[in-house]
């Protein structure tokens, strides 16, 4: 069994987890020298927000449930939902200390989104998986 391997049957999928948390607080951490005017160049940050809140809760739903796991599927997505809300309502307050860039109510409601609806697909695939479907 390589390091890795062993790895994934220790700590599961929350590393994944942890590395996309990272990602999104890095992100979070680069100044923004030219904030952007353009309405558009505006409605592709919420979707930006949105796809990466997307995936952290879409993988922490997965290592949630991971194999033998027993807690309620809708239980562990309200959770996931509401600790990655809470972690987006962080990030946008920690934003408002980086150059050129604030918290924005709007970003963190396409955080919120973004969580609802990755938590709600991986609670769909983990509960088709548990059902045996494909």
């Amino acid at each position: 069994m390589s390091t890795l391997d062993r790895a994934l049957v220790r700590f599961g999928r929350w590393p994944y987890v942890l590395a996309w948390a990272a990602l999104i607080a890095g992100l979070s951490s680069i100044p923004n020298n030219f904030p952007p005017t353009d309405p558009s160049e505006l409605n592709a940050d919420k979707l930006v927000h949105f796809g990466l809140y997307f995936v952290l809760a879409a993988l922490a739903v997965a290592a949630a449930m991971r194999r033998g796991a027993r807690a309620p599927i809708a239980a562990v997505a309200v959770i996931v939902v509401a600790a990655a809300a809470l972690f987006g309502a962080a990030d946008e307050i920690y934003q408002g200390r980086i150059p050129g860039r604030d918290p924005n109510p709007v970003d963190w409601a396409a955080d919120v989104l973004g969580t609802i609806f990755g938590a709600a697909t991986a609670t769909l695939v983990v509960g088709r998986e548990r059902r045996g479907g494909r």
